[in-house]
C-alpha cells in the first residue's frame, strides 16, 4: 500500500498554462538600445514613410524654444485602418515587412524589418498622436500615446492602453489650426520634446537625412521636405541628396567582370580627349594565382580620383574648397541596400568606416 501510494503522489496534475510577457521597462530598453540617436529615430520614421509608398514626407518643427516645442512628421502614403493600426503598427516586432518584400503600390523594396522604429518615439518625445487616413475613407483615426506610462516597472506591455478615436478627418493641422487637403497618409504628432533642437542638431538631421538615399540612384519618387518653425529659414525646404561631384574627378576607371569570368577596365576624363582601354581578359590571366574563376559573380567598381584643386565644368567652375568639402562629406566607405543607406557605415565624420579608408 506504501509503495503504490508514493507512485500516485510523483504523477503531475495539469492546472492550467502560463505564458512569457514583457515587462514595460524591457520594451523601452529595446527601443532605446535598437534607435541609437533622436535623428537616428526620425530617419527610422522617415523609412516607414517611404515604405507607406508616400511621395513626400515633412518634418515640421514648431514653438521650438518654448515649452509648447512640437514636431510632427507626416506623408501622403497610404495610411491605416483602424484594423491595421491595432494589428501592426502597435505590435512589436511583427513579421509584416518581413514577409512582405515589396510594398503593394509602387513596389518599393520595404527598407524597415524590426519594425522598431515607433518604439524611437519615446526616445523624441512624451506624447504622441498618430493620426491617419486611408484613401477614399470617410475617416481617419487617431491614437493618443503617453509614453510617461512605460516608465513604471512593475507593469506588463500589454496591460497599458491608449486612448484610440474616430475622426473626420486630417485636415486641420495641428500647428497652426488652418484647413488644408489630407486625402491620405499618417501623421505623428510629437508634444513633449525632449532634446532641444537648435541649428547644429537640425543641421545635423538634415544631413543624415541626404545620406538616406544613394546619390548614384538618380531621381526617385520620394521626398524629404523640413520647416523649423521659423528658427533657421535657410534650412527650410526640400532636402536634397547632394549632387556628387564626379565630374570634378580627374580620372574616372571603369571595371567590369562579367558572367564569363572575363575583366575589362576603361580610364576616362572630363579634362582630357584620351581614353585608355585594357583589352577584355580572363580572370586567370589577370589575376595570378587565384584560380580559373573569381568565387565572386558579375560587379562593376567605379573608382574616381580626384586632385583637390579648382576645375573648369562646363559652364561651371568647382573651386578647390566645394571638392574638399564633397570629399569630406562623403569620406570612406559607405553602404546602400536597395538604394537606402546602411548605418552605421560612412558617417559624415568618417566613423564607421571598417576599412579606414578615410584615414
Amino acid at each position: 500500500m506504501t509503495e503504490q501510494s508514493n507512485a500516485d503522489d510523483s504523477k503531475p496534475t495539469h492546472v492550467g498554462t502560463a505564458a512569457f510577457s514583457v515587462s514595460t521597462r524591457v520594451a523601452l530598453q529595446l527601443g532605446r538600445e535598437s534607435i541609437s540617436s533622436s535623428i537616428t529615430a526620425i530617419v527610422e520614421l522617415v523609412k516607414n514613410a517611404y515604405d507607406a509608398d508616400a511621395e513626400v514626407v515633412r518634418i515640421r518643427f514648431a514653438h521650438l524654444g518654448t515649452v509648447d516645442a512640437m514636431l510632427v512628421i507626416e506623408d501622403t502614403g497610404c495610411g491605416m485602418s483602424m484594423d491595421d493600426l491595432k494589428n501592426y503598427w502597435m505590435v512589436i516586432g511583427t513579421s509584416y515587412k518581413t514577409d512582405r518584400k515589396r510594398t503593394s503600390g509602387k513596389s518599393r523594396v520595404v527598407t524597415g524589418e524590426k519594425g522598431l522604429g515607433r518604439l524611437g518615439l519615446d526616445r523624441l518625445c512624451t506624447r504622441t498622436e498618430v493620426e491617419s487616413i486611408r484613401s477614399g475613407s470617410t475617416e481617419g483615426i487617431r491614437l493618443d500615446v503617453r509614453w510617461e506610462k512605460y516608465e513604471a516597472y512593475d507593469n506588463r506591455l500589454e496591460a497599458i492602453e491608449h486612448d484610440l478615436y474616430s475622426i473626420p478627418s486630417l485636415r486641420r493641422d495641428p500647428i497652426d489650426g488652418s484647413w488644408e487637403d489630407f486625402p491620405h497618409g499618417t501623421r505623428l504628432i510629437l508634444r513633449g520634446l525632449k532634446d532641444q533642437w537648435d541649428e547644429a542638431s537640425i543641421l545635423q538631421l538634415r544631413n543624415e537625412l541626404a545620406l538616406l538615399a544613394s546619390p548614384f540612384q538618380g531621381p526617385n519618387d520620394f521626398a524629404i521636405e523640413i520647416q523649423t518653425g521659423g528658427l533657421v529659414p535657410e534650412l527650410d525646404g526640400r532636402v536634397q541628396i547632394q549632387e556628387p561631384l564626379l565630374g570634378a574627378a580627374n580620372w574616372h576607371v571603369t571595371a567590369t567582370l562579367d558572367h564569363a569570368g572575363q575583366i575589362e577596365i576603361t580610364m576616362a576624363s572630363e579634362r582630357h580627349e584620351t581614353e585608355f582601354h585594357m583589352k577584355p581578359t580572363l580572370w586567370a590571366d589577370a589575376i595570378k594565382r587565384q584560380g580559373i574563376q573569381p568565387h565572386c559573380g558579375p560587379v562593376r567598381m567605379e573608382f574616381y580620383f580626384f586632385v583637390r584643386r579648382d576645375a573648369e565644368l562646363a559652364n561651371k567652375t568647382l573651386r578647390a574648397r566645394e571638392i574638399s568639402d564633397f570629399l569630406r562629406f562623403n569620406q570612406g566607405i559607405r553602404i546602400y541596400r536597395d538604394g537606402f543607406r546602411v548605418k552605421p557605415y560612412g558617417e559624415p565624420d568618417g566613423g564607421g568606416d571598417w576599412l579606414r579608408l578615410a584615414y
